[in-house]
């Protein structure tokens, strides 16, 4: 995060906060986000009494097309995207980013009290966006140095609601927003600075909001690195204003009768994308500005060179091309389990008669999972589905079920895995598994859940065995590459509670996650299992940790460092490192002049090798 203004620029925020606002306004929370000390949400919609009244008034007025469009981008597409782990909000997004920002809920922002508690915070700057209420004269004058606001259109033409559907209503040439000091007369203060686009191509109303949107961070942000100033703002041409209320039915009818939409899948798609752009943006958000209470110390340059010489002794073979689809099976793994094969699959049948019955086997299978995963997002009896996944014997029935169900729930679940009897997974749309894996019995993945404002994520590999009873907390983001092998009972904390808060270390806190939140303070830092490294039984990684490639870590430690690759790290209760993975005998399929990678294969060597022992 580079931010240049002085300490003291401090903003309040007012919006409406809903999922339009969050993507417009994520880029600029990433960059400037530490400066807003409070953040205020109008919950009543423009010009009514109340939220139902507006509704009622908006569909009997302008139509069912205009309100389903309206109630998509606020109701609809959120939780679509919350079933995907995305942040949906502006407040899921400030608390995603661990922003020290107070958050109010105000039906008035007009009203006395409400702008005795903004004055209390003497904001330098006003900042409102998509706000449901015109600011009386009071409230624009609280500011220090400036009142402004983001408008979808050029202004002074178009003025008032929902600017971006008229654009296309009227198939104007060129588009844009306009940002402005707020006066007393809505949308009609001084412009700061207009960023404008072509308009040519652009179908759908969504399409051209979505354009809109992209230009709102970049155009703030330049405002607060100083390039943009209210000094150098421009009176608006009031003569050439225009002012637009929502559409009425006739104009609707005349929007269709043009081939014009409000949104395309291609334009929801661009929302997802958008809002997982800033859900991945949480690390480079919270880790200049969290203070870690927990270091890796910097690994000494004697042991990286120790770690490299070790490397080099290891014939490291290339990784083999794995199968991924919508089946959760392969045919292979099919085959093997009707010959009671699975352990040993290279000895598979495929005969042309196990291969017609492997097809159809598939093919009923395909069916079934299409049935279970359409069944496990129903919301009643999507319960009673992840009980009996959970609690299903271990056999191939169970594995399939399990299988199928979580298919459907989680990010990413890759071919042939096999997830074991009594599995638990809290917030499955923030967790990915590879292919070939196998998550043991009573397992617990906990990525976060988003009720409670937790956006974790864990993502594991391909070929991955989690043992029995492995509990890994993601609520920091937890990564576990291919060829990984995890023991019973081993714990990956990426966030863990603190005794004191960092902030002021003399304030009595509480280690319970059930305490108020202003009275405990959770650390959180990435963990990264590099590919082939191996943890033992009972061990805890605590937050912060990248384990190397191909490294030991032994039964009944805690490690709470980085280890270097092919490190070999024991020693309890608190684990050292206590040497380097090195190979008894040299492999035949290495050089004699090793490159450095380990990775090239000498036919020689192999040929040498098996004349030797024949």
């Amino acid at each position: 995060m580079k931010s240049t203004l002085p300490p003291d620029q401090s903003t309040v925020l007012i919006t409406n906060g809903n999922l339009l606002s969050m993507l417009s306004l994520g880029k600029w929370l990433v960059d400037y986000g530490h400066q807003l000390k409070a953040i205020f949400i109008t919950t009543k919609l423009p010009s009514s009494e109340s939220n139902i009244r507006g509704l009622y008034d908006m569909l009997r007025n302008s139509g069912l097309a205009y309100t389903h469009f309206k109630l998509s981008t606020n109701r609809i597409l959120p939780i679509r995207f919350a079933l995907r782990a995305l942040p949906t909000t502006i407040p899921e997004l400030v608390h995603c980013y661990r922003l020290p920002i107070d958050i109010f809920y105000v039906e008035n922002i007009n009203d006395p009290h409400v702008i005795k508690q903004i004055n209390g915070y003497a904001p330098k700057i006003l900042l409102s966006f998509s706000a449901t209420k015109r600011f009386s004269d009071e409230l624009v004058t609280i500011p220090s140095r400036v009142a402004v606001n983001v408008h979808y259109a050029l202004l002074p033409g178009y003025a008032g609601l929902s600017p971006y559907y008229w654009y296309v209503h009227h198939q104007e040439p060129v588009s844009g927003i306009t940002m402005h000091v707020i006066v007393s007369k809505l949308d009609a203060g001084p412009i700061i600075c207009q960023e404008q686009f072509s308009t040519t191509g652009i179908r759908s109303v969504m399409g051209l909001l979505i354009k809109q949107m992209e230009l709102v961070s970049p155009t703030l942000c330049r405002f607060y690195r100083g390039e943009l100033h209210e000094d150098n703002a421009v009176s608006q041409d009031l003569s050439k204003r225009s002012y637009f209320r929502h559409p009425s039915r006739k104009e609707i009818q005349a929007f269709r009768r043009k081939n014009l939409v409000f949104a395309t899948r291609q334009d929801i798609r661009r929302l997802a994308n958008m809002a997982r752009e800033l859900r991945d943006q949480t690390d480079v958000v919270v880790q200049p500005h969290w203070k870690q209470l927990i270091v890796s110390p910097e690994i000494d340059p004697k042991i990286q060179d120790e770690s490299k010489s070790a490397q080099e002794s290891w014939y490291i073979p290339k990784k083999k091309k794995v199968e991924s689809g919508w089946l959760v099976y392969t045919l292979d793994f099919v085959l093997a389990t009707l010959q009671g094969r699975v352990a040993e699959q290279h000895r598979v049948i495929r005969t042309v008669p196990w291969l017609i019955v492997g097809h159809l086997v598939r093919g009923g299978m395909a069916v079934a999972q299409a049935i279970i995963m359409l069944l496990a997002w129903v919301p009643i009896i999507s319960w009673f589905l992840e009980t009996a996944a959970r609690t299903f014997t271990r056999n191939a029935a169970g594995f399939f079920l399990r299988c199928c169900y979580w298919k459907a729930k989680l990010k990413h679940l890759g071919c042939d895995t096999i997830i074991d009897q009594g599995v638990e997974i809290w917030g499955p749309g923030s967790v990915s598994i590879g292919s070939h894996c196998h998550v043991d019995t009573n397992v617990r993945l906990a990525a976060g859940e988003r009720r409670h404002g937790q956006h974790g994520f864990i993502k594991i590999g391909n070929h991955v065995h989690l043992g029995p009873g492995v509990h890994i907390a993601g609520r920091g983001r937890v990564e576990i590459h291919d060829m990984v092998g995890i023991s019973a009972n081993a714990h990956l904390y990426s966030a863990t509670g603190t005794f004191e808060r960092p902030d002021d270390p003399g304030q009595l806190i509480s280690m319970s996650h059930m305490a108020p939140e202003e009275q405990q303070f959770v650390y959180e830092g990435k963990i990264v299992v590099e590919e082939y490294a191996f943890i033992g039984m009972m061990t805890r990684v605590m937050p912060n940790v990248r384990i190397g490639r191909a490294a030991i870590v032994h039964s009944n430690v805690q490690v709470d460092r980085d280890v270097p690759a092919f490190g070999n790290f024991g020693g309890q209760p608190r684990g050292r490192l206590i040497g380097m993975r090195r190979p008894r005998r040299k492999s035949p399929k290495l050089k004699p002049e090793s490159d450095g990678n380990g990775q090239a294969e000498r036919k020689q060597d192999l040929l040498d090798a098996s004349e030797s022992t024949g």
